[in-house]
């Protein structure tokens, strides 16, 4: 049985929320899959799973990437 292996670029961050009071921090992040030139966004970590899923499994659906929003 072949083995496949796969590599992701994990970037995780806080963002200051300043239009709020008082001021909170957001989780914001980005997943790469090595190799690949698209970078996926989320703003949670339940997020994170769905898109390595979706990177091992080959898929590039652009409704599954989270992109920050404000």
């Amino acid at each position: 049985m072949s083995q496949s292996r796969y590599v992701f670029i994990l970037r995780i961050w806080l963002e200051e929320e300043t239009d709020r009071l008082p001021q909170t921090l957001r989780l914001r992040g980005s997943l790469q899959q090595l190799g690949q030139e698209r970078i996926r966004y989320f703003h949670s970590l339940d997020q994170i799973l769905d898109l390595v899923s979706q990177g091992m499994e080959g898929k590039d659906d652009p409704g599954q990437s989270f992109e920050p929003g404000p």
